[in-house]
């Protein structure tokens, strides 16, 4: 399912710059690189989004998900 964690990543990142864009501005993913830790079990995950860096033509961004308070 790691597809799936990485798409709901995905969507959270597209939330995130969204909100610093301006009315005039859109985005496309150039790039995904996904990082596996641990599994993900069955139940509530939380993912945490945030722009780390805002460029004229490309930003970078970060998501991570917890589950029962672990990255």
């Amino acid at each position: 399912m790691g597809g799936f964690i990485a798409s709901a990543a995905d969507v959270m990142i597209a939330y995130a710059i969204t909100s610093k864009l301006k009315d005039n501005q859109t985005f496309a993913s150039i790039d995904l690189h996904t990082s596996y830790h641990r599994p993900v079990s069955v139940g509530t995950v939380e993912v945490e989004a945030r722009v780390g860096r805002l460029g004229k033509k490309v930003a970078y961004l970060v998501a991570e998900l917890f589950q029962n308070e672990k990255k």
